[in-house]
């Protein structure tokens, strides 16, 4: 199951939807920067790569249809993907391929790769509680947190921040 928002979708087809763009780029350059590592880019390299994947993801987003068959999730892998390699080619910081058996072993990785839901989720949830953290007080957001994520009872967790 792909759980990418699609009303967030739809907004991003809009260039000048600021809050849209802002959401997506909240979430999603963290994961961009996961499969920029996967890939092998450098930490140095990284922010780089998340900016031309965002900037093709402006030029491209219209081609997404959110109501086909197609996951979001794969389609912005694919991006990343392909632009990794294009780095990598321009950079020349990779040796070129020259034997066929090579391929597979590239083939292989690849489709091992992919982030498995558990962990997209995971990603997800961690990122959405960063970026919800700041509209709430400490001692509100403490005892939320010990609930939802510890487990702790209510009681528990607010006798715990007191």
């Amino acid at each position: 199951m792909d759980s990418t928002s699609v009303s967030l979708l739809r907004r991003l087809r809009d260039p000048s939807a600021d809050s849209a763009w802002e959401r997506f780029i909240d979430l999603y350059t963290p994961l961009i920067f996961y499969w920029a590592k996967q890939r092998g880019l450098a930490t140095i390299d990284a922010p780089d790569l998340v900016q031309d994947v965002l900037l093709t993801m402006v030029q491209r987003i219209a081609d997404f249809d959110p109501d086909g068959e197609g996951r979001f999730r794969g389609w912005l892998k694919t991006i990343t993907v392909n632009r990794a390699a294009d780095f990598r080619r321009s950079q020349k910081r990779w040796p070129e391929i020259t034997d066929a058996s090579e391929l597979l072993t590239v083939a292989e990785v690849a489709e091992s790769d992919f982030l498995d839901e558990t962990e997209y989720r995971q990603l997800l949830v961690n990122r959405t509680l960063d970026l919800l953290r700041p509209g709430f007080h400490p001692a509100t957001w403490s005892v939320a947190h010990a609930q939802l994520v510890d487990g702790k009872s209510a009681r528990d967790a607010a006798e715990a921040v007191g």
